[in-house]
Formats: C-alpha cells, structure tokens, sequence
C-alpha cells in the first residue's frame, strides 16, 4: 500500500511539473506570437502605405529601375486611401531612359 502511495505521489509531482512547463511553453509562444504579428503588421502593405508611400504600377507591374515608365505610358497609382490613373507626361532622373 505504501508503494501505491509514494507512486501516486510521484505522478501527482510529474503532472504538477508538466502543467507548469505546458504553461511556461505557451506564455513564451504567445510573445513570440505577438513578436511575429508586430513584425508582419510592419511588412504590411496597407501599413506601408498610410505611412505615405505608395505603389505605382505599369502594365500590372511595379515601377522599379528595370521598369522605368516613359512620356506617355499609363500608370496605375495606388496610396493608402486613393487610386488613380495617371499618364506620363515628363520624366527626369532616370537614368537617361525617358525625355526630360
């Protein structure tokens, strides 16, 4: 009888312990969690654009230094609370690719 005892014991001790580091693991995965969610919010493009930046796009493509639009090329401009269609009329700084 004392052997069921000091076994039951035993258990009780190994379940305490478990419980608690079950406990430990999900408080350190809900931070990381909350680390993961602030870092993907940061990488949001919505995010990006209401800090004032906005994406302009050609042809379904985004503007970039191997896509620089020309003098007459239709753009599609997107901004955190407005969309617009714009055609070039001018570019300058571009390396020498469009008029200007």
């Amino acid at each position: 009888m004392q052997q069921i005892i000091s076994q039951r014991q035993t258990l009780d001790s190994l379940f305490s312990d478990m419980q608690s580091a079950a406990l430990q693991a999900h408080h350190r995965d809900k931070l990381n969690l909350s680390v993961l969610a602030g870092r993907l919010d940061a990488l949001s493009p919505l995010r990006i654009l209401s800090g004032g930046y906005a994406a302009v796009e050609r042809g379904g493509k985004l503007i970039s230094k191997t896509n620089v639009p020309k003098e007459g090329d239709d753009l599609f401009v997107t901004a955190a609370d407005i969309k617009l269609n714009v055609r070039v009329t001018s570019s300058v700084g571009n390396g020498g690719t469009g008029t200007g």
